[in-house]
């Protein structure tokens, strides 16, 4: 049976939370051999083209109070058409047809359109995290998760930002054809498979260095990663950047916002994240490269940064 699934554009939206999305269905349709997807453009506005912020445009399938089709799955598109002020009867279309939709979700910023229905109300949502406060603020009503990449609660589903609409929608490929397929939409989009929707939305990895403004301490991360394997001491840390243990500690607290065990345990976290992806690698050896006392050591901070297990991340990487 095919299924219909809906991106429910509001312009200007932003170009990858439609097209990321509407590229995993299409290719899921591929891996499967079969019309597993029919995929629909439909538009909050009358006009056939769809600007997006970038620029670009798109042309749109459908004018929303033209589309008569039965939904299986409606997505709701982040960007700032998303966002205040909203039409009310583009929010009466939606409450009116959420009974007959079997999975309802938003990706990014879409939120708050979504959110502006009601249907949220008493449920789990995020978005973005750079809006997630806004969010907390003009619906306090929804329970906000800032941290995760995508969030589910019974037939709503909510993404952060931007590309985190793609770890959705291979999540509901998978929920509906299998590991399998999701796996093989994922390494043809080059993709390490859906991230685990309780991951954070960003690495501490890729955000520290560039909003660390102590010029000690800017380039720590980057020689922690290279020394995993060692004692990584608040004593080592201190001597690196020629410091006191105290002052380290202090200007290390002000520019990462937490203790500098806690952080190095991140960063070996991360470190295994990244080992994990090589094919043949084992779980004994990652536990080691990294700094892990043992593979349980290295299982127990894995779930409580990811939300998986080692193994099970292998497992979806299929390496």
């Amino acid at each position: 049976m095919t299924r219909n699934v809906v991106f429910l554009v509001a312009p200007p939206f932003e170009l990858l939370d439609l097209t990321g999305p509407y590229s995993v269905f299409a290719e899921a349709n591929a891996a499967s051999g079969s019309r597993e997807y029919a995929l629909q453009v439909v538009s909050t506005s009358q006009e056939e083209a769809l600007m997006s912020t970038a620029g670009l445009s798109l042309t749109s399938q459908y004018f929303y109070q033209n589309f008569r089709r039965p939904i299986d799955t409606l997505l709701v598109i982040g960007g700032r058409g998303a966002m205040r002020p909203y039409n009310e009867d583009v929010l009466r279309w939606i409450r009116t047809r959420q009974g007959r939709i079997r999975r309802l979700g938003s990706v990014c910023i879409g939120a708050f359109l979504l959110a502006a229905t009601g249907l949220l109300d008493g449920r789990m949502a995020t978005t973005h995290w750079q809006c997630c406060d806004q969010f907390s603020h003009e619906y306090p009503n929804i329970d906000v998760k800032k941290d995760p990449i995508f969030v589910k609660d019974g037939p709503f589903y909510s993404s952060a930002g931007v590309t985190a609409g793609i770890d959705l929608s291979l999540a509901l490929v998978e929920e509906d054809l299998g590991v399998r397929i999701a796996g093989q939409v994922a390494r043809v989009l080059v993709l390490y498979l859906r991230r685990p929707g309780g991951q954070a939305q960003f690495s501490d990895l890729i955000s520290e260095s560039g909003t660390v403004t102590d010029n000690a301490l800017r380039d720590l991360p980057a020689w922690v990663r290279g020394r995993m394997a060692r004692g990584l001491s608040v004593r080592t840390l201190a001597r690196q950047v020629s410091m006191s243990p105290r002052t380290f500690a202090r200007r290390f607290a002000s520019e990462f916002h937490q203790t500098p065990a806690s952080w190095v345990r991140k960063m070996r976290a991360e470190g295994a994240k990244t080992l994990l992806q090589e094919p043949g690698s084992t779980l004994s050896v990652v536990a080691r490269r990294c700094g892990f006392r043992s593979v349980a050591a290295l299982r127990n901070e894995f779930i409580l940064q990811f939300g998986t297990t080692p193994k099970e991340y292998k497992l979806r990487l299929g390496s």
